[in-house]
């Protein structure tokens, strides 16, 4: 595996961001060191470390000094995932830019299969799949297939077989951007991800709408793929009830891309989510399919969580 050339900088940054992961980051560290079909690539390896306080920093500097990786590492002491998505757009010296996460599974194909649609001189992003990667069983009351899929909360991300037409933004988990498009858009809002108690998920979602709404074409890379293991501290009603009320609050960030703004709204809250909600809660109640009645209570957080953020950030009260 080469290393950036000394003379020139590389033309790829990964960027993964991590928080008190040491164990998870060691592996995907591994992950990286296997990857094929890059031998001719200038790239390089960003670690940034978000007040970590566990062994990560010294595990860096030790594959630094010791490893094949092109690896560097980078502080961020202001917590939040977007903060430190930020600061790895910074410290890197790419001209893409690409992210990944600390406790996710990289087969050996992925490098170079996430940075193939940027031989299109147009393409200013790629989302790559990542689906679940079940070692639990799925509880009862849960659904990852129609009709009562929500799985939302669960990482995992897919268009199908489709390489062109991008219907979702991507997910933080795996994703790429060329550097220009964080200079005419922008970087990830640190108002928004996971930091402190009262986070609102969708730095990435609301960063990828931003670019879809000015017009910049993301693209899928379906065998750019990975998996993310779910966890036993997940699979829990309470995580999922919150995960849902959190990611309605989001929506309130997408509106400018998504929501007419025609929309006739109450106290500045679109009208519709005050008739979903009661519709959401009723069939809550009446299901008769467990997951069918969990779904519907989700879909009640979700409105509630959208309820709530919309009128707290109202201006001049009710809008006709």
């Amino acid at each position: 595996m080469t290393t950036p050339d000394a003379g020139r900088g590389p033309e790829v940054s990964v960027v993964i961001c991590t928080y008190n992961r040491a164990a998870g980051l060691a592996s995907v560290l591994d992950d990286l060191s296997r990857q094929e079909d890059i031998s001719a690539l200038r790239w390089e390896l960003l670690v940034i470390d978000n007040n970590s306080t566990d062994g990560t920093r010294a595990l860096v500097e030790d594959r630094m000094a010791h490893g094949t990786l092109p690896l560097r590492y980078a502080f961020e002491g202001e917590q939040g995932k977007s903060r430190a998505m930020n600061r790895g757009i910074v410290e890197s010296r790419g001209a893409i830019i690409v992210f990944t996460d600390d406790d996710v599974d990289i087969p050996s194909t992925w490098l170079a299969a996430i940075l193939k649609p940027f031989t299109d001189p147009e393409c200013m992003g790629v989302g790559g799949k990542v689906h679940p990667d079940w070692s639990v069983e799925v509880p009862e009351w849960a659904s990852d297939s129609e009709p009562y899929r929500m799985m939302a909360a669960i990482v995992q991300y897919t268009n199908g077989r489709d390489a062109r037409g991008q219907i979702a933004p991507p997910i933080g988990a795996n994703c790429a951007f060329r550097r220009e498009v964080f200079e005419r858009h922008g970087n990830f809002r640190v108002d928004l991800g996971h930091s402190g108690g009262d986070p609102i998920p969708g730095e990435d979602i609301e960063f990828g709408r931003r670019l879809m709404h000015h017009g910049e074409r993301i693209e899928y890379a379906p065998d750019a793929v990975m998996s993310h293991p779910v966890t036993n501290s997940r699979l829990t009603r309470n995580y999922f009830e919150r995960w849902y009320f959190q990611r309605g609050r989001l929506e309130v960030a997408l509106a400018p891309y998504e929501l007419d703004p025609g929309v006739r709204r109450l106290a500045g809250v679109p009208r519709y989510l005050l008739r979903e909600l009661p519709e959401w809660i009723f069939r809550s109640l009446t299901a008769s399919d467990p997951r069918g009645r969990f779904y519907y209570k989700l879909r009640a957080c979700m409105a509630a969580g959208a309820i709530r953020e919309f009128y707290a950030r109202r201006q001049d009260g009710p809008v006709a």
